[in-house]
Order: C-alpha cells, then sequence, then structure tokens
C-alpha cells in the first residue's frame, strides 16, 4: 500500500522540512508534491521509495485518526509518553475535503495527531492559542510589519511611513533623505528587522562615516533584534576581513574604505543582502569607493542611501545619488537630460499643486461633482501627460462617469498615483522638520548659553606659536599634515608629542606614502579611525619644502616638539582648557545642584584628562570612549542617566546612538572643524521626550585666540548651529568643510576675505532650497495623516496580555521565565531544548531581557525581548514546525453544563511555498499581504443527534478560550469522565472539516499579483529584468489557492458545574 498525502505531510512537519526542502532532497517539483499532500493526485511509487531511501520512512501506515479519544484512556497513558495509540478505524466513511474548501486536510492536520499520539499538557494548548492570537494583532496593528512592534523606538509617523514605503516597493532600492534629526537611522533599522523576519540569513553592509560606526553597530544591535555587527574601521584594518559575511553583516567606516584598497577589493568579493550608505553625499562620485559601491548595489536586494538631498541648483548630485542605488535608467543619467525631465516634470508638479486645490474645494461640498460642468473642470487639472498614463487615466475615466462621492473618491486615488508616479523620482522619501513636527517630531528650541574663552598657559601658546611658523605646505596632503598638527594641539600635549615622534622617526627611516592625507580628513573619521590614521599621515605626507641635505621640517618638528614638552610640564596639574570648563560648570551646579553635563572631547586622551580633572573637581563622573566595550559603556551611560552621575565624559564615537533628552547642558572642550559634528551632538540632547519648554543649552570652550576662535566665529556667526538646526546644508557638507579649512588656516590677513566668501555662498545655498523644489520630493500631511493613527496604536504593544503570551509560549518550549531585575531571565535549563530554535546559537539561549516596550525604553541595557529579535523570531517560528500545545484535555467549570462536551479548535491562516528565485521584496511584500489570520471556532457536541454545533453563547465562548488557570481548569484524572464513540469522533472529523472559514487574504493577495504584473507589464527599463519578474509572478499567481484555513490546534473541553 502506497503513502498517503496526509501522513507524507505529518512526517515532513515532524522531521522539520519544508515543502521545497523535501522536494529537493527527493528529486521532484515542490508543486506535485503540494498535490500529493493535499490529495489532488495520487502519490505515486517512484516517490515512496525516494521517500522512504531519503527519510527512512516505514512503508506501513500509521494508525488512521478515526478513532474516538477515550478520555479515560488517554488519561493514563498520559505519564507513558511512548506508548502506542489506541486502535483506529478506517477513514474511509470520513468525507475527504476537496480542493476548493477553506479549510485545508483536516485529516492530516497535526492537531488531530497530537491528540491522539502526544502526552497533553493542556497549559500548553493556551500558551500556543495565546501566542497565535499575539502574533495575528501584531500583524493587523503594524499594518504587515510584526516587527515594527519590537522595535526599541518610540515609533513616529514618518519613520514607519519610509519604512513601509520601502518594504512595500517590489524593488528596494531608495534614498532616504528626511531632514537631519528626524531619524534615518531608525528608518533603515526598521528596514532591516523587517527584511530579517523575512530571511533570517541576510547579511548586511552599512557604510558610514567614522564618527559613526560604533552608533550604527549599537543601534542595530540593540534597537532592531539583537543581531551581531562586526566592525571595520581604520585601527582594525588587518583583521577586518576575517569576519566580512559572517552574522548579520559589517558596519564599515568610509575612512577606513577610503585609505585601503586591499579592502575595498575584499569587501566587493561578499554578495551582500543589503547594502545601507549613511550619509551617501560624502562619498565623491569620481571615487573608487563609489565605483565599488554600484557594484556592490547592482547585486544586492536591498538598497539604502541615507542622505542630505541637494538642492535645486545642484541636480547632478540627485542624478548621482539615484545611479548609486538603482541600476535602472528610469531617470536620465547625464546632467542635460536629467534637468530636462526634471522641469518637464516640476511643470507637472505645478498642475498637481493646483489640482490638490481643487480636490479640497471639492472635498469641502461633495455634492458639487454631480454637476457634469464641475466633474469636467476638475478633470482638466491634470495635465495631458497624466490623463494618458495607464494606471491614472481608469481613475479619471470612472471618476467623470460616476457622481458626488464616489467621483471624489476616485479623483483621490488619481491624485495618489500621480503624485507618486511624477514626483521628482520616486525612489526618493523625503520629509521635512516643518511636517514631521505635526506628527509628534517635535524639536527642541537651542541656546548658546555660554562662550568660555580661555587663557592658554605660557607653555600652550608657544606650541600654538610654533605650528604657526609651520614650513610651506604646497600640495593638498601637506596642508593636510599641517590641519592635522594644528587638531592635537587643540586637545592636549600628550597627543600632540605622540604625532610629531611618529613624524621625525618617519623622516628619519624613510617615509611609507600608503594613504593620502588630504583624504583622511575629508572622510570625516572618528575616534577610533583618527588615532590610526592621523599616525599612517604622518608616516606617508611627503616632506614638507626638502631642501638639498637637511630640511625645514626636521627643524620646525624639533622646536615644536620641545614647546609641547614645556606645555606638558607647566599644565601638569590641569590643562587651562578643563580649568575653565570645570569653573563654569561649578558655578551652575552652586545654582541648581541638579544640573547634569555631557561633555564632549574629541580623543579618548582628552575624555580621560577631563574625566580625572572633574573628579578632583568634586563632581561624579563617569567616562566613555570608543576603545571601552560595550558593557561598560552602557553600565556608564546608565549611571548617569539614573543620576547616579552629574557629569558624562565622552567623545563623539561613544555618545552616537544614545539619547540624554533629560540632560541639562552640553558641553563642548573644543570646536570641531565641522559644524555638522556640533550637530550631531547637540542631537544626543534633541530627543523625543525632551520635556517641553526644555531648550538644549550649548556651552562651549575655545581659546580666546587662534584657529580655534576662527571656527567658533564662523559656526555661530554664519552657521547659526548652536541655536538652530543646519540641515538644509547637509548635502553641501564636503564643500562646505574645504571652505571652512581655507578660511582659518590660511594668513591671518586673508581670513576675512575668506570668510565672506563663504558668508555668501551660505546665502546662495540656503536661497537655493526653494519650496517648490521640496514640494516636488516631500511627503505630505495626508501620506502621513494615516501613519499618525497608527503609531498611536504601535506604542500601545507590545501590551500586558502580549507579554504574558510570549513568556507562556517559551514556557510551553521547555523554558524558565522568571523574574531578574527589572526584566525577566529566558533560559533553557537542559542542553537540548524540547523544541528547536532554528538560527539561534546556544550561548544565546540564556537572555535576560523584558517582553515590554516601556521597559526596554526605561534601561536600555535589557534586550527587548519581542518579535524581530532573533530569539523571540526563532519561538515563533517553531509554532509551524513543534507539536507543542497541539493538544489539550480538561474540564473547565461552565454553568449548567455538567458533562457537556466541547471542541475548542484553533485555526491558522496558511503562507503558500515562495522558492528563492522570488525575490525578496517581492517575498516580503508577499507575506505581508497575506499576514497570520487566526479563528477560535468553539463546537458543542450535541449527543442525541450526534452532531457538533457552533457555540453561539458568547458568555459560554468566553469560558471556554479564556487563559489557563489550573484553578479554574481540571485535568481529567478525576473518576466519571465521559467518552466519545466512534461516531461522536467522526462527526467532529467532519464538522472541523466543512468549518465555513476562509482566508481572509487570499483574494487581498491575488490583488496584489495581478497588479504587480501590470507594472511589470508597464515597466519596459530593462527588459531581461522585467521578464524574469513577469516569470515569477505568473508562477505566483497559483499562490492564492494554496491560501487556506488550516487547523492548527483542537481542544476537548468537559463541562464541570451545574451552577
Amino acid at each position: 500500500m502506497g503513502l498517503t498525502g496526509g501522513w507524507i505531510r505529518e512526517r515532513r512537519l515532524r522531521l522539520g522540512l519544508s515543502q521545497i526542502e523535501l522536494a529537493r532532497r527527493v528529486g521532484t517539483r515542490n508543486s506535485r508534491l503540494s498535490k500529493w499532500e493535499n490529495g489532488w493526485e495520487p502519490v505515486p511509487e517512484s516517490f515512496v521509495a525516494g521517500f522512504l531511501r531519503e527519510l527512512g520512512g516505514e512503508r506501513s501506515q500509521p494508525a488512521p485518526l478515526s478513532s474516538p479519544p477515550n478520555i479515560e484512556a488517554a488519561r493514563k497513558s498520559w505519564p507513558a509518553p511512548a506508548s502506542a495509540p489506541p486502535k483506529a478505524a478506517t477513514m474511509s466513511a470520513i468525507p475527504k475535503c476537496e480542493p476548493e474548501s477553506p479549510v485545508n486536510d483536516i485529516e492530516s492536520s497535526p492537531a488531530l495527531v497530537a491528540i491522539q499520539q502526544t502526552p497533553i499538557l493542556p497549559k500548553r494548548f493556551f500558551a500556543r492559542v495565546a501566542i497565535r492570537d499575539a502574533v495575528s494583532r501584531w500583524y493587523d496593528e503594524s499594518g504587515g510589519f510584526p516587527t515594527y512592534v519590537g522595535a526599541r523606538v518610540t515609533p513616529l509617523a514618518h519613520q514607519i511611513f519610509a519604512a513601509t514605503r520601502v518594504l512595500r516597493s517590489s524593488r528596494m532600492r531608495f534614498l532616504l533623505g528626511d531632514e537631519a534629526g528626524l531619524g534615518k537611522t531608525v528608518e533603515a533599522g526598521l528596514v532591516l528587522q523587517a527584511l530579517w523576519s523575512t530571511a533570517p540569513s541576510l547579511n548586511a553592509l552599512v557604510v558610514t562615516p567614522g564618527a559613526l560606526v560604533h552608533q550604527w553597530r549599537r543601534e542595530l544591535s540593540s534597537k532592531f533584534g539583537g543581531r551581531e555587527f562586526s566592525v571595520i574601521d581604520a585601527g582594525a584594518l588587518s583583521a577586518s576581513t576575517r569576519s566580512l559575511g559572517r552574522g548579520a553583516g559589517q558596519v564599515a567606516s568610509m575612512s577606513a574604505l577610503a585609505v585601503s584598497p586591499t579592502l575595498l577589493v575584499e569587501v566587493a568579493k561578499v554578495r551582500w543582502g543589503a547594502l545601507i550608505i549613511d550619509e551617501a553625499h560624502r562619498i565623491g562620485r569620481q571615487s573608487k569607493l563609489f565605483r565599488t559601491l554600484e557594484e556592490i548595489s547592482a547585486h544586492a536586494q536591498c538598497v539604502l542611501a541615507l542622505t542630505a538631498l541637494p538642492t535645486r541648483g545642484d541636480l547632478e548630485g540627485v542624478a548621482g545619488l539615484l545611479r548609486l542605488i538603482e541600476p535602472s535608467d528610469e531617470l536620465p543619467r547625464d546632467s542635460d537630460r536629467f534637468r530636462a525631465e526634471f522641469e518637464r516634470r516640476e511643470a507637472t508638479w505645478a498642475a498637481l499643486d493646483r489640482f490638490s486645490r481643487l480636490l479640497e474645494d471639492a472635498d469641502a461640498s461633495p455634492e458639487d461633482l454631480d454637476d457634469p460642468e464641475i466633474v469636467e473642470a476638475v478633470f482638466a487639472g491634470f495635465d495631458e501627460h497624466l490623463q494618458r498614463d495607464p494606471l491614472i487615466a481608469p481613475h479619471l475615466d470612472a471618476a467623470r462617469r460616476a457622481t458626488g462621492s464616489a467621483s471624489l473618491d476616485r479623483f483621490r486615488k488619481a491624485y495618489a498615483i500621480a503624485r507618486d508616479r511624477r514626483s521628482l523620482n520616486h525612489r526618493i522619501v523625503r520629509t521635512s522638520r516643518r511636517i514631521a513636527g505635526r506628527f509628534g517630531a517635535l524639536a527642541a528650541s537651542r541656546v548658546l548659553l555660554a562662550e568660555i574663552r580661555f587663557e592658554p598657559s605660557a607653555g600652550e601658546a608657544d606650541a600654538h606659536a610654533r605650528i604657526l611658523q609651520s614650513p610651506q605646505a604646497q600640495t593638498e596632503d601637506q596642508m593636510a599634515w599641517v590641519e592635522i598638527v594644528h587638531r592635537v594641539a587643540c586637545r592636549s600635549p600628550d597627543e600632540l608629542l605622540r604625532v610629531l615622534r611618529v613624524r621625525t622617526a618617519s623622516l628619519e627611516h624613510g617615509l611609507e606614502p600608503t594613504i593620502a592625507t588630504a583624504a583622511v580628513l575629508g572622510s570625516d573619521p572618528g575616534p577610533g579611525d583618527e588615532e590610526w590614521l592621523f599616525s599612517a599621515a604622518a608616516r606617508s605626507c611627503p616632506e614638507l619644502e626638502a631642501t638639498g641635505t637637511g630640511t625645514k621640517e626636521v627643524e620646525w618638528l624639533s622646536a615644536l616638539q620641545a614647546a609641547a614638552l614645556a606645555w606638558q610640564h607647566s599644565d601638569r596639574g590641569g590643562l587651562a582648557r578643563n580649568r575653565a570648563a570645570l569653573a563654569w560648570m561649578a558655578g551652575a551646579t552652586r545654582d541648581d545642584s541638579t544640573r547634569t553635563f555631557l561633555v564632549f572631547g574629541q580623543s579618548r586622551n582628552c575624555v580621560e584628562l577631563f574625566a580625572r580633572d572633574a573628579e578632583n573637581a568634586g563632581f561624579t563622573v563617569r567616562a566613555i570612549h570608543h576603545d571601552l566595550n560595550e558593557e561598560l559603556i552602557d553600565r556608564a551611560a546608565n549611571d548617569f542617566v539614573s543620576r547616579r552621575a552629574n557629569v558624562l565624559v565622552t567623545d563623539d564615537s561613544a555618545a552616537e546612538g544614545r539619547n540624554f533628552q533629560s540632560v541639562w547642558g552640553a558641553v563642548h572642550l573644543d570646536v570641531p572643524s565641522s559644524p555638522f559634528r556640533i550637530e550631531q551632538r547637540i542631537g544626543r540632547l534633541d530627543r523625543i521626550g525632551r520635556p517641553a519648554g526644555e531648550p538644549v543649552r550649548t556651552i562651549c570652550v575655545f581659546s580666546a585666540e587662534g584657529r580655534e576662535a576662527k571656527l567658533h566665529d564662523i559656526q555661530k556667526s554664519l552657521f547659526g548651529v548652536h541655536e538652530s538646526s543646519i540641515a538644509e546644508l547637509e548635502f553641501h557638507l564636503p564643500e562646505l568643510e574645504r571652505a571652512i579649512r581655507a578660511a582659518t588656516f590660511g594668513p591671518a590677513e586673508l581670513f576675512g576675505p575668506a570668510r565672506d566668501r563663504l558668508e555668501a555662498r551660505l546665502s546662495v545655498l540656503r536661497a537655493d532650497a526653494d519650496r517648490s523644489h521640496q514640494l516636488a520630493i516631500d511627503t505630505t500631511e495626508a501620506e502621513l495623516r494615516s501613519y499618525g493613527e497608527r503609531v498611536t496604536r504601535l506604542r500601545e504593544v507590545p501590551s500586558a496580555e502580549d507579554a504574558s503570551a510570549l513568556a507562556g509560549w517559551f514556557e510551553a518550549m521547555g523554558a524558565t521565565v522568571r523574574p531578574e531585575g527589572s526584566g525577566v531571565k529566558v533560559f533553557f535549563s537542559n542542553r537540548t531544548p524540547a523544541v528547536e530554535l532554528r538560527g539561534v546559537e546556544r550561548r544565546k539561549m540564556c537572555q535576560v531581557g523584558t517582553f515590554r516596550r516601556s521597559g526596554a525604553l526605561a534601561n536600555e541595557t535589557l534586550p527587548f525581548l519581542a518579535v524581530g529579535h532573533q530569539l523571540v523570531d526563532s519561538a515563533i517560528g517553531a509554532l509551524d514546525q513543534c507539536e507543542e500545545g497541539r493538544a489539550a484535555m480538561i474540564r473547565r467549570r461552565i454553568p449548567n453544563k455538567r458533562g457537556s462536551l466541547f471542541a475548542v479548535a484553533l485555526f491558522v491562516g496558511s503562507v503558500p511555498e515562495l522558492d528563492d528565485s522570488v525575490p525578496l521584496g517581492l517575498a516580503t511584500r508577499a507575506r505581508t499581504t497575506i499576514g497570520r489570520p487566526t479563528s477560535t471556532v468553539c463546537l458543542e457536541l450535541d449527543r442525541e443527534a450526534c452532531v457538533w454545533r457552533r457555540v453561539l453563547d458568547r458568555a459560554v465562548v468566553e469560558l471556554l478560550i479564556r487563559p489557563y488557570d489550573e484553578k479554574q481548569s481540571y485535568d481529567l484524572n478525576q473518576s466519571g469522565s465521559k467518552t466519545t464513540s466512534e461516531g461522536e469522533w467522526q462527526s467532529l472529523l467532519v464538522a472541523l472539516g466543512t468549518t465555513d472559514l476562509v482566508h481572509p487574504q487570499a483574494h487581498a493577495f491575488e490583488r496584489f499579483v495581478e497588479q504587480e504584473l501590470r507594472l511589470a507589464e508597464l515597466d519596459t527599463s530593462d527588459p531581461t529584468s522585467q521578464n524574469e519578474r513577469r516569470r515569477v509572478l505568473v508562477k505566483m499567481l497559483g499562490a492564492p489557492r494554496q491560501l487556506q484555513m488550516e487547523l492548527d490546534a483542537l481542544a476537548l473541553i468537559e463541562g464541570a458545574w451545574n451552577g
């Protein structure tokens, strides 16, 4: 006798195999295997032989599932899991479910297998029901992306909008261009977390300026699922390539990639699933790094460039960024054609802007659209290009045929499509602060509270005077080397001496021209990169003014080292800038002892020196920098946030990605060369949740003379960064930084003219950011309105009920869940858990975390154990594979129902098998459309008629499905337990198999595939890609017919109260 489809399915599930995996192992197609499992075709003998050979199956059929479950017999068998199931009769009398049946293959349901053949633990059944309901609810609340629930962020409307815009696209290639401070990092993290839920093995490459490397690693790990990233920075170039492609991915410093051609080649060899480029506008379009990222982008399944967007005067900048993310030729690449296309679209945008006003008038009085003349007037608001668009024309025609509100709805749909297709580019997502502020992203005011001009000691003043006597720098690399000396001299004599000694030794023993010094400064290296890169620059830069047998540079270096040593000796009791800052802070705390200070320094040495001086001055201090491990950084930051310290000293790297919205003021021990570094520092305090009316206070410390005073003047008077955002200038950062260096490093008499030129350039750039250009790109208030409602719901989950559901399911899988500190500890005491957790390393099966968002936001050291976290995703994924909680037999107190028998059946929507040929974007969108709907059906046995009927009494239903409680639910150890006859059992199977449940998303999924097919027909940019996409979509057209409500778990409940 051959194998039945039901038994094949049951064995496949026991072995933890998908249909695709089993089909591959036995050498058949997935579509044929699906037909055999569902009983649509007989199982051939050739497959039987292959199945037995590959999987070691048994030729004889297992006992069919028509035997009635004798409750007393089942009770006796519980202590012996290995005992044989009761003898069963044939299933031939039970009508089989036809393929069109909404409920899938009842007779082979794992729930019925479990109720016959495994020990029954009622608590696990209710744990399964609770977690299934929670997952379904998360899909609903998040609009199809349940991982939004598990992100350790306070979601904002524009962030959810941007992430959803990416994830709902079949080609996930976008520029995220929100204004600075609105959370582009959060948007990218939400996207990655959702993709990891769909494709757990996805590896991501994040390329970012060096100052932000550790921020990215920390945020991706702590806020978006706990996955581990490795860091590629300049200080670890020799060891970086060993970890490429491992784990969730790499965060790479632009500086490291720019100075190491070998590393760049190794990175390009890896097939990255996702590519994230932060501050993409920093990368020169002619650079080798840009070309390499283009190559990686061509093969990645998701590409996001986080960037400031150029003004209308720099459309070539837009074209370059689009070329980086999208290989297709949807928009012209050369500047003249691109400008012509932009101007044409801008004219269309003006027409759409006029049409939006017509819609507003019609919205106020939709009855006017009963008049055909008014309808035609509204129709004329669309220009000819839009009227002929194949996606827009059907809606316009329908609007002209309809009247009143129906006509208005069609016009709205046409407008929405037109706006998306005719914006500057539909792959740009940008929200302005003006719009975001209407949905909760309110920025705090800023105030420059104090300017502390300190008088340097004699030793420090002499060292700076010696620097100004440097030999003439003739090349860009030489000018960059002199600037490095200036930078470190504004920190401490220790750092200055270290760099000078490296340079002197290199000139003595021979230079090593390994890196371009100018490129080092242009890549905005972080503190971790600077230590290595500055030393490398000292070893590489060509000699200054070489002459015959001697060099002026050697003499200059010797005199400068002597001055630095004198400075070190004179300031051994504390640097002058530190003393000035601490004196001001002491005065501020005398006025109010609750004031706290976040103190920024540009290097590890600055942080350690100031922390020592602050402790000596009586402050309670914590210090963090890039060279500390994450545990120490977290502990120090939490001590500061919880007010166990009133001063936190940090470099730019360690503070990134952390929220200090409750801090009273930020102290800048130095003046960074870039005003955007100040913007990023202020962003640590300017966060959602900062108390209303509490400004971000800035305290600047700088030398009364020299370069620092010039830098501060430019940043305060020209940029105004201490008192307002400079987000509109972010795209032009490289150009502006070069202009700042030219103004502050030139001769004193040239500072005034250079400053005037910079001021004029800033005026042009600010004026060029005109409103029409922004309107052609920006997200509108109408687009965000529905997302504002969604984030309100998202902030309320996971609820206490959800947390209880997660804890219950972990316990059902054999874990122990117990309170620990402010969170919970989840661990598996046995070496092997009862249920396989795929993709989770053994060391990660013990976690101390929290199931609640409020707990996760209050304590960032606790992992957020929610959907999207690797451990939780694996536990939820086990629902489809394991038998835990599939069945229950219990007695419950139900008034006036003593001796009555009920069945509680949990049905879950199936998910179609999508093979590897389906692109990640399309697969993500498909699964989002389908969701995981659940339905609980309660039946009561009419013993006289031998029929199971739906329970309509809501009070009885609530008693049947309420959470498990040992005080209200009893096992069946007591005497008097009734049994079911074979006829009653078969009647239950019939009732379950003919339940009138239809997968609620089947039609929506079918419409989604059909719409994607229509879009594929219209896309003519890449014929090869179009044909492949059409092939995949045609194959997917059969998937909706696989969508059914499957029996997931079953409980038999006996009433136990006459009451």
